[in-house]
């Protein structure tokens, strides 16, 4: 009975311990206080919670250097070098003017109205499906449709855009104008590099017209252009909804012909000062 009673009390203790443990509580430890089997059972136990932990704590450190999407993908060994071909929706931002403005501040004050910003932009694209893709000085490239396929790709990088621009622009009393481009179109998307170093990005000429699209914003003095491939996209009603409405033909480096281009009027539709 002794015996019993010497072993229950731990006993009871390791189970509800994993119990915890279980319920994702990696924090939980047991009290070791004997060298015998039990004793051993506590010490693996409590092993086994920090090891818990520490991959807990990389894996939150690992989805804020990569979207998270992808390093669960990453982990599963599902994104594997090389790449795969699909149509997406690349969403492509910059910053109107803001190497001059970089210019009179601070680096310090610099990254925190970056950060900032990209911490707004960023809840915007995921919260709409979209993927971030990288963070290119003040610009962003996010995907929607790749890595996890989406059917309404084109539609939620449309919705993902407009809510961008509705933020307050107002940073550290500093008002940003961003300016985005919206395109669809096939690519490759998939890890990228070596057996060494990769990195999951996306390539192709869908990518490149999103980045050219942002830079004819300036031209049009427009904050969004959005192509006639991303509008074909679109349920029937969703472009009458947003006020989608064709702006131009516009010509863009590495295309033959003239893009027929789209904007939302009339609020994000306003004119640039530069």
């Amino acid at each position: 009975m002794f015996k019993a009673g010497s072993l229950f009390g731990p006993v009871l203790e390791m189970k509800e311990a994993a119990q915890r443990i279980g319920e994702k509580d990696y924090s939980t430890r047991v009290h070791v206080v004997s060298t015998d089997e039990i004793g051993n059972l506590g010490e693996n136990l409590n092993e086994m919670a920090e090891g818990l932990e520490e991959r807990e704590r990389i894996r939150d450190i690992f989805g804020k250097v990569v979207d998270p999407g992808v390093r669960d993908l990453l982990i599963g060994g599902e994104l594997k070098l090389g790449g795969e071909r699909r149509e997406a929706t690349v969403l492509f931002t910059d910053l109107q003017g803001f190497t001059s403005l970089s210019e009179n501040r601070a680096p310090e004050e610099v990254v925190g109205i970056l950060n900032d910003y990209f911490r707004d932009m960023t809840e915007r694209i995921r919260a709409n499906g979209g993927t971030v893709n990288k963070f290119i000085g003040d610009a962003i490239m996010a995907v929607f449709g790749a890595p996890m396929p989406d059917a309404n790709h084109a539609a939620n990088a449309v919705r993902a855009a407009t809510e961008m621009l509705a933020l307050d622009s107002q940073y550290h009393g500093q008002n940003l104008v961003t300016r985005i481009g919206v395109h669809t179109g096939e690519l490759l998307a998939g890890n990228i590099g070596s057996d060494e170093r990769m990195e999951y990005t996306v390539i192709g000429d869908t990518v490149n017209t999103a980045s050219r699209l942002e830079s004819a914003c300036k031209n049009l003095k427009l904050k969004l252009l959005v192509s006639e491939s991303t509008v074909q996209k679109l349920p029937a009603n969703l472009g009458e909804e947003l006020g989608l409405r064709p702006v131009a033909k516009v010509r863009l480096k590495g295309r033959e012909g003239p893009v027929s281009v789209f904007t939302v009027f009339p609020a994000i539709a306003q004119e640039t000062s530069q």
